[in-house]
């Protein structure tokens, strides 16, 4: 199908450790995803993102059905390869993945140990993103939601099969993490007293 050649340009691409742009929307061609690819198995592939300043921005698993083109060797990803290594970004760390385990399961099983904000985004008529800390149930994400001050704000649940996309460890979550730790040190100051 459609999904081996894409996925076969997309492990070429990983073992070339080269920067590459995917385009997801094909009514926006201003919004795409730069960076390395880490890992891609069936339905799946992990970029290691940069933002367009050429930094470091954690790490997307996007769905290959929604890529609609890619694009590489361009200008433009000479450029974040450059500013990357002027900027001194530290490289995206591996994610090993276990034997006989999917992508996703292994993107989500990292993310609910490791307790890390996770930006999970849900597609169906529109897109649509949920933030917090993640569990996974049966087929079920059940997300702990954080606002944007950091402040826990309920929970909201999503199934497996309407995920389009997981971000973790990008610049906006480490900015809510820090924010998050924050207003615990003050709650728990205020306590105290």
């Amino acid at each position: 199908g459609r999904n081996d050649k894409m996925r076969q340009l997309l492990t070429d691409w990983k073992n070339k450790h080269t920067i590459v742009s995917l385009f997801c929307d094909e009514n926006d061609q201003d919004t795409f995803l730069s960076g390395y690819i880490m890992d891609c198995d069936e339905d799946w592939v992990l970029i290691g993102h940069i933002t367009p300043r050429g930094e470091y921005d954690g790490y997307i698993l996007k769905a290959i059905d929604d890529i609609i083109h890619i694009e590489s060797q361009g200008k433009y990803e000479a450029k974040m390869e450059l500013l990357y290594s002027l900027k001194n970004q530290k490289p995206h760390p591996a994610i090993d993945r276990t034997k006989d385990i999917t992508l996703f399961h292994e993107i989500i099983n990292k993310c609910e140990k490791e307790k890390c904000l996770t930006t999970i985004e849900i597609m169906q008529d529109d897109a649509c993103t949920l933030t917090g800390r993640i569990q996974y149930r049966d087929g079920m994400i059940v997300i702990k939601k954080i606002d944007e001050y950091g402040e826990p704000d309920g929970m909201a649940y999503a199934e497996e099969k309407d995920v389009s996309a997981i971000a973790f460890d990008n610049a906006d979550l480490q900015d809510l993490q820090l924010l998050c730790e924050a207003g615990s040190m003050v709650n728990g100051r205020i306590q105290r007293i």
